[in-house]
């Protein structure tokens, strides 16, 4: 979710003109965000969504306009993050129960 909203600070401040469809993939998101808190797709949907808003990036305005280069160096600020999120995750959930990435359960092993 904080990925998503850095990727979209980041988009609209740089360009305006491609506000309509991030803030749908924005909103959409925040939906996939509040299912992920009951179920275990929600971020399996978050994850798409994320895919969806790195594939319209190459095809926004921003890339095109002289603030480029500042808009490269925010996302690659944003990937830098992304990964230290991970891997912070990776390292706390090792040697922990039979998977640290599946946080559910599903109901016939309670």
């Amino acid at each position: 979710m904080l990925l998503v909203i850095r990727l979209y600070i980041s988009t609209i401040l740089t360009s305006l003109k491609d506000v309509k469809y991030l803030t749908f993939l924005l909103i959409l998101e925040t939906a996939f965000f509040l299912m992920a808190k009951f179920s275990y797709a929600g971020l399996r949907f978050q994850y798409l969504t994320l895919f969806a808003f790195l594939c319209i990036l190459p095809r926004c305005a921003v890339m095109r306009s002289p603030d480029r280069a500042i808009f490269l160096a925010l996302i690659f600020t944003v990937g830098i993050l992304g990964f230290a999120s991970k891997a912070r995750n990776i390292v706390d959930g090792a040697n922990v129960g039979d998977s640290p990435f599946i946080p559910y359960q599903l109901f016939w092993e309670k």
